[in-house]
């Protein structure tokens, strides 16, 4: 992985797994679902994003999705902003799909 600055999880052994997370802790940032409740019991998060602690915090900020299967962030390299979404859409359902397109195309990109 060290040839990887950002890598996006899905169906993460999160609730009763988050553990998982920490042992990346000193090379990785995790950016989890801004829903995510580390306090709550039901909370099941099936996405992620790492970011190789190299890079400047200041350099990329979490979008706010009201979703626990899509989590995103943007990227500011240079005069050019990245959005860049971690997924799990359901095979019984495009809800996570169509809310991705919703964000996408409705909510100005952080800055």
């Amino acid at each position: 992985t060290s040839n990887f600055d950002i890598v996006c999880l899905q169906e993460l052994p999160i609730g009763n797994g988050i553990h998982v997370l920490n042992g990346y802790r000193a090379h990785w940032t995790s950016i989890l679902p801004t829903m995510y409740d580390p306090r709550s019991q039901e909370t099941s998060v099936r996405s992620a994003i790492l970011v190789r602690s190299h890079l400047a915090s200041s350099s990329y900020s979490q979008i706010p999705i009201n979703s626990l299967d899509l989590t995103g962030l943007t990227i500011r390299l240079d005069d050019l902003t990245i959005a860049i979404f971690s997924v799990y859409n359901p095979c019984s359902s495009d809800e996570t799909v169509l809310l991705l397109s919703h964000t996408i195309h409705s909510s100005p990109l952080p800055d």
